[in-house]
């Protein structure tokens, strides 16, 4: 990229401007605050690892300021201002509905530095926090909390969807856990990709971290593209799936945390070879569902599901209630019911598949999918059927009925018969004539 040039203001040019904060910082709450520094006296830069973010805690605030990073040559989108009003101006609106939520304020000309007035977003500056991550590493073994927790994500998952958010970037380092009464109670922090119905049409910027992202959004290769993922309020789904089902699991059986290989800053249970290969006995998927049982069959359902059909998995509440199920394919094999053959005139080529839902409802434990078509046995004039005998596919089209023309019978059986004595009449006068009796 040797075209590449900064657009912000680089990280130490913020360290330089922070410095002098009363004068620098348009905001009086920011002014009035002290600036938390390093142990040489410089100030704590927080943040450092993020691509195109730098802050600084200033009293109960953080301020939050973008920047162009020089050793990524990464610069902040285009558009991040705009996104950040609209989300700040959305959040404060919810953020009674979603506890989770920071509130946040945008505040358009809140520091000088380098010769020009840039933005800051002022958050609240959390106190005696964890990361996700760090407190399900401390605690995996009592189960109890792993419950509580698991039961407080699913929480918060349904009332950011109640109100259309999407965070985005669900991971172990981006959600914090503040304790009250011994209750975990979920923060979330960091929402540069954040998606609120404010920011429709928009295009998605990020992917987030690919063990708790739907492969599909790697593909063809392990690069992140952000095109493959839809930027909307479901976009969070997977993510969410798949730390609930860790939580879960984790919850019935502690040992999976160390047995699957779960690390504190990285991954819960799974992986993207978990996700490639979801059906596979060696799998983290199958080994975790094989240990765990009924409880977690119909997230793991799900899980395989969606990515098997490339989508997003059905919402945690939908999971649990059952809505929508015919949406997930089944783990095993539906044991077949022996049918008997069909009448021989029936024996015939059905001819192209078609599909189920043109031939009325399916049954009720069917496993039609929407949008995708279920078809019956592949039969056509050029492919003989299969051996009658074989069991029917499960759930495939009724064979169309005998047409009517086919079923009429020529008369009643009493025609029959007087037809057959007249027949036998004929033929005694006629070997008579001939002197053959």
């Amino acid at each position: 990229m040797a075209d590449w040039k900064p657009t912000w203001p680089t990280r130490p040019e913020y360290d330089e401007a922070i410095k002098q904060w009363r004068t620098n910082v348009n905001d009086a709450e920011l002014k009035a605050a002290n600036l938390a520094t390093m142990p040489t006296g410089g100030p704590a830069r927080y943040g450092g690892a993020g691509l195109y973010i730098t802050f600084y805690k200033l009293g109960n605030f953080q301020a939050r300021c973008f920047c162009s990073n020089i050793d990524e040559h990464i610069n902040p989108p285009t558009d991040i201002v705009e996104r950040y009003q609209r989300i700040s101006q959305y959040i404060t609106a919810k953020q009674a509905e979603v506890p989770a939520l920071i509130p946040t304020t945008y505040v358009e000309h809140g520091i000088y530095v380098a010769k020009n007035w840039r933005p800051v977003i002022k958050t609240q500056w959390l106190n005696n926090t964890r990361r996700l991550g760090s407190y399900i590493a401390d605690y995996y073994n009592d189960t109890n909390r792993m419950r509580t927790l698991g039961e407080a994500w699913r929480q918060m998952i349904g009332q950011l969807e109640a109100v259309g958010i999407a965070h985005g970037d669900l991971d172990l380092t981006n959600v914090l856990i503040q304790e009250a009464g011994g209750q975990p109670q979920l923060r979330l922090i960091d929402y540069d990709n954040m998606w609120v119905p404010l920011l429709a049409g928009k295009a998605q910027t990020e992917c987030g971290h690919k063990p708790f992202q739907h492969p599909q959004f790697f593909r063809p290769g392990d690069k992140p593209n952000p095109a493959n993922r839809p930027f909307d309020a479901e976009m969070d789904r997977f993510s969410a799936l798949v730390i609930y089902l860790s939580l879960l699991a984790i919850s019935i059986r502690p040992a999976l945390y160390n047995e699957l290989g779960a690390r504190e800053d990285e991954r819960l249970l799974f992986s993207r070879d978990d996700y490639d290969n979801p059906t596979l006995a060696t799998s983290n998927i199958e080994r975790m569902r094989a240990k765990c049982g009924a409880p977690v069959e119909p997230y793991v359902r799900e899980l395989r599901a969606a990515l098997e059909q490339r989508r997003m998995p059905r919402s945690l509440a939908d999971i649990a209630s059952g809505k929508g199920a015919a949406a997930s394919v089944p783990l095993t094999a539906t044991p077949r019911a022996f049918v008997p053959p069909p009448p021989a005139e029936m024996s015939k080529p059905l001819g192209a598949r078609v599909p189920i839902a043109t031939a009325g409802p399916a049954p009720s434990n069917s496993t039609a999918q929407p949008g995708r078509a279920q078809y019956q046995l592949p039969v056509s004039p050029a492919t003989p059927r299969p051996n009658p005998n074989w069991p029917a596919q499960p759930y495939s089209q009724p064979l169309p009925p005998v047409p009517a023309t086919k079923a009429k019978r020529s008369g009643s059986v009493g025609t029959v018969v007087v037809w057959s004595i007249a027949i036998f009449i004929a033929l005694l006068i006629i070997l008579s004539a001939f002197h053959v009796i």
